[in-house]
């Protein structure tokens, strides 16, 4: 197992390999998996600290029209560390390097496994796929059990109690709804998204649709715009002239929601005390989340 080199061209994969337990085996990561020690091998071609959100969603459509991709990989550096298996993502071209791109880069011999979930089992498929590559299976087997019992211990709290109406944001501006796990997430969370349909991508939407959910019975906005952070998402979720009535979350959507990684499990929980803090002990902490309205 020590001898294993693994290459995570994804953050949700880094999360995972953390997960279980073979941080030691990671030998490239990117710049969105926040981890120090392994050499950087890919990288944000937009730097996004000192731009709007209008003109980072400008920038990335920019590049997805070009065909290019908003990252940048050494691919040298890749093959010199000589990784056994590569970890890459054909799920979202904007949240990640596309796996296209990671399997010209990955050096020759190397395993690549694409970690492309649409769903919550799909999240735990990955989770499986990654400990066989890495020759750990019964580590992704009990960690794999592991959130299947947290979700269902959340569902025995949420058991009975009305599915509260609420849209979930994945960008502010422009607004994009909240695809893929999120749909799912929601609903083990004791809540549905009509805005949303389950394994289906993030689409952008206007204001006047989302506000057009009130119809609906919406009356909460969770705001998760991935990768900014919860400082930023909070300043991002009030800026909007939300409807009278509306009670409006922020949460760091990149930690908790944006990647497939054993991290949805917590953001399945962040999302059932903001809906029913009741049967949660009370709200999310506000490390993790912020009621902006």
């Amino acid at each position: 197992m020590a001898s294993m080199r693994i290459a995570s061209l994804v953050p949700s994969g880094t999360a995972i390999v953390l997960a279980l337990g073979l941080r030691d085996s990671l030998v490239a990561v990117t710049d969105g998996c926040g981890l120090q020690g392994p050499p950087v091998v890919v990288r944000s071609a937009i730097d996004s600290a000192g731009l709007a959100a209008a003109e980072i969603d400008r920038r990335v459509s920019a590049a997805a029209a070009a065909g290019s991709s908003p990252y940048v990989v050494d691919e040298d550096l890749l093959r010199a560390l000589r990784p056994d298996v590569v970890l890459t993502q054909d799920t979202c071209p904007v949240c990640a390097l596309p796996g296209d791109a990671a399997r010209l880069a990955a050096a020759p011999g190397a395993e690549v496994v694409s970690l492309s979930p649409r769903g919550l089992e799909g999240v735990l498929a990955a989770i499986g796929d990654v400990a066989r590559a890495a020759g750990v299976q019964g580590r992704g087997r009990d960690l794999a059990e592991g959130l299947r019992e947290r979700q269902a211990a959340l569902a025995r709290r949420v058991a009975g109690l009305p599915a509260v109406p609420v849209a979930c944001l994945e960008w502010l501006d422009p607004p994009f709804n909240a695809g893929h796990w999120m749909p799912e997430l929601v609903r083990a969370a004791g809540g549905c998204d009509p805005l949303a349909e389950p394994g289906a991508m993030s689409r952008r939407m206007s204001w006047a649709e989302v506000f057009a959910a009130g119809g609906d019975g919406v009356r909460t906005a969770v705001c998760l715009p991935c990768s900014l952070g919860l400082e930023r998402a909070a300043a991002e979720a009030d800026a909007p002239d939300w409807p009278d009535g509306w009670v409006v979350w922020a949460t760091d959507g990149g930690r908790l929601f944006s990647g497939g990684a054993p991290a949805l499990w917590e953001g399945m929980e962040v999302l059932a005390a903001m809906l029913h803090p009741e049967a949660c002990g009370g709200p999310p902490p506000l490390s993790l989340a912020r009621r902006v309205r």
